[in-house]
């Protein structure tokens, strides 16, 4: 319900969130091979922090997210134009 109203199949309800400073790191992966195991070397470099915006569409499920090197408005407002397109 919006202001009284039922909402219809046109109306979107989206809740939206950042996770602000989101280590950023870079390992060293071997794929898989014929027998032997993937590997992950543990040892990482830092590679600073983003920030994590996401919106879900609550009524369809349906995530939108992207990564920002800043939080703000103006990266709000680029998750919120991504969410209307």
């Amino acid at each position: 319900m919006w202001q009284g109203r039922r909402l219809g199949p046109d109306d979107l309800v989206v809740c939206a969130d950042d996770k602000p400073a989101i280590q950023v790191r870079r390992h060293r992966v071997e794929p898989t091979r014929p027998r032997r195991l993937g590997r992950v070397e543990s040892d990482y470099r830092r590679c600073g922090a983003l920030q994590y915006l996401c919106a879900w569409d609550v009524q369809r499920g349906l995530p939108w997210g992207r990564c920002e090197p800043k939080t703000g408005i103006a990266p709000f407002g680029r998750l919120v134009e991504q969410v209307m397109t």
